[in-house]
Order: C-alpha cells, then sequence, then structure tokens
C-alpha cells in the first residue's frame, strides 16, 4: 500500500485505490492484469510475485487476507449441527467456506 499512489489504474482490472482488496492490517494490496506486466510494477520496490491464478488463491487464503466481518459472516452460515464442535474446528469450516469465497471472487476477476 506504500506505492499505491505510483499504480497506474488504467493497465491494470482495479478502476481505483477504493477498489483494491487489502490485507487484514490495511498495509498489503494486489493487482491484477490481463497479458504483459504493466510498466509501472518494475518500478514498485516493495513487492511480491507476479503470482499465476493458482498461487494467489493460495496466498488469498492465508490469515493476513481474511477479515473478521468476513469471518464473523461466514461464521453464521456455519450448520446449527457444528455448534458442539470445538471452535477451531468451526474456525476450519469458516476457512473452508471463505477459501471457495476467495476463488470465486478471483475468478469473477479474472475470467
Amino acid at each position: 500500500m506504500s506505492e499505491v499512489d505510483t499504480v497506474d489504474f488504467s493497465a491494470v482490472l482495479e478502476s481505483s485505490p477504493d477498489t483494491l482488496r487489502l490485507s487484514v492490517n490495511k498495509e498489503k494490496t494486489f493487482v491484477k492484469w490481463e497479458g504483459e506486466s504493466p510498466s509501472f510494477v518494475s518500478d514498485l520496490t516493495d513487492t511480491e510475485g507476479p503470482y499465476s491464478h493458482t498461487d494467489i488463491l493460495e496466498v488469498l487464503s492465508e490469515k493476513e487476507w481474511a477479515s473478521i466481518d468476513k469471518i464473523e459472516e461466514e461464521l453464521s452460515k456455519v450448520p446449527s449441527d457444528k455448534a458442539a464442535l470445538e471452535p477451531a474446528e468451526i474456525t476450519e469450516d469458516v476457512l473452508v467456506v471463505l477459501n471457495d469465497k476467495v476463488e470465486e471472487s478471483v475468478d469473477e476477476n479474472t475470467e
């Protein structure tokens, strides 16, 4: 996020800083593009990647990308028969649902 001002939003699939997905601590984000890497990317100094579609799904499934709001929202969707489970087991079920949602979101934005 420290270099978001250098992103050429005409060269990526996001339209502005307001449309970027942020990590939980709001220090990281990512941009998507089609074809060759946009020229501004080589000027960035604090980056990771680029990642393939499969690789970015794995990155986004990590805890640093799961927001508390999303976790609470998905937790509310856990079937009531799971209520007797230990919190760690419920969290695992929620993370599975979140991973599915992340994959759907990335698929929608990269097709």
